[in-house]
């Protein structure tokens, strides 16, 4: 359709939806095998999922969805909205899963293109949401069970209270969504496996990512990750530096990673140290022999925020619980320590009090944990920043590190 064919009471959209299936390396997408009788047999690939049908929602603007393609992983369609305030398009797409392994999620990309197909970012008074069918969120550990369904839902709209006078353009978009599968519950980066991986590869467990930071344990069985993001879980404050909100276990994907998510939480509501400014016994270390002291503690502190014995330990430990239901074995859930952020391969600099910018240590700011007195605990901030902080206050956020052992993979 030319765009000179708009008119001030329609709103054309073509929306494409692409449905691409990650394949693991190794792996082709159908294989013939045979079998010790002699006879030749098909069996299913091991990730085939495609798109089982898709529609219309009924109260819908008009428009009719095609599935293209031979392998079934497109959906175009075309619709206008109105110029009715209360005018939408919702169309249902459902998914199938005909491989002989269960499929995970890796994440859902929604790009937007204008007609000149340039890729742009939709602003009022247009916005659009995708969910699941019955209207609850998507979540980025969504599986499809073998032979099972997965439905979604994208619908677009206007902004409600859009005051309808005021809208003069309507440009036409192409929306694309590309759902990624795969097969296993870790994924590993193109061409690496286990054993080869290098300090800032990113590894995905059923859609939580995380960074490789080093081999640990006897013969280097361990595998040692830092959360790509922070958890979506404590207070929310403005750029003045005032609390506006606060991340509640009612919202989507609470307690899990977010690329949005802003939270500060207190280190603790306890003071690590003994009065004499020396740690406790427990952490067997001396602050007159070390200028700092590893103090990261689940089994002492660990309360809810606002019992007397709380501690971020209450966060990583609940994340820890999210990562076991998944399915893989966690050998350990803590904070990054000092001396893991000052190893070479990271590039902290503790006695210069800077992080290198533009690397994934700098993705957010964290608190890590590690004492550097009575009452500071160091953190790393965005801007590139290395400092510390008093541990009371409600000042970063939290970024786990998990250990996982090589035979989970």
């Amino acid at each position: 359709m030319k765009k000179n064919n708009y008119t001030k009471t329609q709103n054309l959209f073509k929306i494409i939806f692409l449905f691409v299936v990650f394949l693991g390396i190794g792996y082709a997408f159908l294989e013939a095998n045979l079998n010790i009788n002699g006879d030749t047999t098909v069996e299913a690939p091991e990730l085939n999922v495609y798109v089982q049908s898709t529609s219309v929602t009924t109260g819908s603007t008009s428009g009719t969805p095609t599935i293209i393609g031979n392998d079934k992983k497109e959906v175009d369609f075309t619709t206008a909205l109105t110029s009715d305030s209360s005018s939408f398009f919702e169309e249902t797409t459902t998914l199938v899963n005909k491989g002989s392994k269960k499929a995970y999620i890796r994440n859902i990309n929604v790009k937007v293109y204008d007609s000149n197909n340039n890729e742009v970012t939709l602003t009022a008074p247009y916005e659009y949401s995708l969910t699941h069918g019955d209207g609850t969120a998507v979540d980025s550990a969504d599986e499809i069970a073998i032979n099972g369904t997965q439905t979604y839902k994208f619908k677009l709209n206007y902004i409600s209270g859009t005051d309808m006078t005021t809208v003069t353009d309507y440009p036409s978009y192409t929306f694309k969504i590309t759902y990624n599968f795969k097969k296993d519950i870790i994924d590993l980066p193109t061409g690496k496996t286990k054993d080869n991986l290098e300090v800032g590869d990113e590894i995905c467990i059923k859609g939580e990512c995380f960074y490789f930071i080093k081999y640990d344990g006897i013969n280097n069985e361990d595998i040692v990750l830092l959360t790509r993001y922070n958890l979506k879980v404590g207070y929310i404050y403005n750029s003045s530096w005032v609390k506006v909100g606060e991340y509640t276990s009612s919202d989507s994907g609470y307690g899990k990673q977010s690329s949005k998510a802003n939270g500060v939480v207190a280190f603790s509501k306890v003071n690590y140290w003994d009065d004499n400014e020396s740690p406790k016994s427990q952490y067997q270390c001396s602050y007159y022999t070390v200028p700092y002291c590893s103090i990261y503690d689940p089994i002492n502190y660990k309360g809810e925020p606002g019992e007397d014995d709380y501690s971020i330990a209450y966060y990583v430990e609940a994340y820890k619980d999210i990562l076991s239901n998944y399915g893989v074995t966690i050998k350990d859930a803590r904070l990054l320590t000092l001396e893991e952020v000052t190893d070479s391969s990271i590039g902290c600099v503790y006695h210069n009090c800077s992080c290198p910018t533009n690397t994934f240590i700098t993705e957010t700011s964290f608190w890590l944990g590690t004492a550097t007195s009575k009452q500071y605990i160091q953190y790393v901030a965005s801007h590139g920043y290395f400092n510390d902080n008093d541990y009371s206050e409600n000042s970063f956020g939290v970024r786990p590190v998990i250990v996982i052992s090589k035979s989970s993979f």
